[in-house]
């Protein structure tokens, strides 16, 4: 096999995770987007009212009213906050908020930290009660916060529509099911062989091996009827998978619909991967590129990247820039289209000329924080801008 502020969180668009829904061209589109994740600024105290800063920080000013031992713990509540210490930061946050109930810098600074503990909570330890939980306590804090409203009511949702799930576990896959699905029920395991096989050539285009690698818990599958996919997510009838940190995926009947799962949830794994490798900020062109690109054997990924580049004949490629982030606030259907056909010409351009080892590299660099097109041009001597040109010279042909 060749080959949806930190506030936003997990927030589905449906990112990250994925970032961009699955077109392909000459069939119904397959899998949907996943929103990006964005981080939102913990602000120091610099007076009261102020709220969130961006950028760079500025200094406390004592002369606001907040004492200074407050403005200090805030700010080493900011430092660990950055380092990943969620829990601790809390604590510290909690103090503040407690000491000096008035100030609003607290009191978000405060809910963004238990946004964040909610996520952790969620995703790392796979408790969603527990999650909700913290999250509530954030939106009561903050209730202008409609990110964390929403995902809150996305989470809630969740809660009920799996209240009748069964939980079948495995050393790299937890796959969740209605009990009530005979057809799911009976038939588990054939879904568990596509995703382990999946994973097996994925762990060797990737050189990694997430479960083992990165010790980090088996991954989630939720299958979903289509209703039930449909009201948790939104996203229509064009969509039937989506990576939000866990891989949900619509199936109506498993009988009849083998292949198509088969590349869904192949396609949704690429993107599990993708944030495991290369973090939360890999941008949208690369990571649904690569999900296209190796969702399948290579005949048939070959045939889809001859349609997308016909489609992107006589047009004029978007820009990476506009490519960065999820297509789920586009609302032209047509630019849709053509945006997923340059994410697949384009990283199948870049394989073909640099190697896959250079797409691996990228998604290296992404996990380090750094610039994806700074990387490319340090390792290349110029910008991916350049190659970019090139690809549309050659469609110009």
């Amino acid at each position: 096999m060749r080959t949806l502020p930190i506030g936003l969180l997990a927030l589905l668009a449906a990112a990250a995770v994925g970032y961009f829904a699955a077109r392909h061209f000459s069939e119904p589109p397959a899998a949907a987007p996943e929103e990006a994740p964005r981080q939102a600024p913990v602000a120091p105290v610099a007076s009261p009212g102020r709220g969130m800063v961006e950028g760079e920080v500025e200094n406390p000013r004592p002369k606001s009213g907040v004492a200074i031992r407050w403005i200090e713990k805030n700010n080493a509540a900011r430092e660990l906050l950055g380092q990943g210490r969620i829990a601790e930061a809390v604590a510290l946050f909690e103090e503040c908020h407690a000491a000096e109930p008035g100030s609003d810098v607290f009191r978000r600074n405060l809910a963004e930290a238990l946004a964040r503990l909610a996520t952790k909570v969620k995703d790392e330890e796979g408790d969603l009660e527990a999650g909700i939980d913290q999250l509530r306590r954030a939106t009561g804090l903050a209730p202008e916060r409609e990110d964390l409203v929403r995902l809150l009511a996305r989470w809630e949702k969740e809660l009920e529509l799996e209240a009748d799930h069964r939980l079948e576990g495995g050393a790299y896959f937890d796959i969740s099911f209605d009990v009530g699905r005979r057809d799911l029920l009976h038939n588990s395991e054939d879904v568990r062989d596509v995703l382990e096989e999946a994973y097996a050539l994925l762990r060797g285009w990737f050189g990694v091996d997430p479960v083992i690698d990165y010790k980090r818990p088996p991954f989630k599958v939720v299958l979903y009827d289509r209703q039930d996919f449909d009201s948790l997510t939104g996203l229509g009838d064009w969509a039937g998978g989506v990576f939000d940190g866990v891989i949900r995926v619509s199936v109506e009947d498993l009988a009849t619909e083998r292949d198509r799962l088969r590349r869904i949830l192949t396609h949704e794994l690429v993107h599990a991967f993708v944030r495991e490798v290369g973090g939360r900020d890999v941008p949208g062109w690369l990571n649904e590129g690569l999900a296209q690109l190796l969702e399948e054997e290579p005949p048939r990924v070959e045939k889809r990247v001859e349609l997308a580049r016909r489609r992107l004949r006589g047009a004029e490629l978007f820009s990476l820039e506009r490519l960065q982030d999820s297509l789920a606030t586009w609302s032209d259907s047509e630019e849709i289209a053509r945006a997923y056909a340059q994410s697949l010409a384009f990283v199948d351009f870049l394989e073909k000329n640099f190697g896959a080892g250079e797409l691996r590299k990228l998604l290296e660099g992404c996990k380090a924080g750094e610039d994806v097109d700074a990387t490319f041009r340090e390792r290349n001597g110029h910008g991916l801008d350049v190659y970019l040109g090139d690809l549309q010279r050659e469609l110009g042909e």
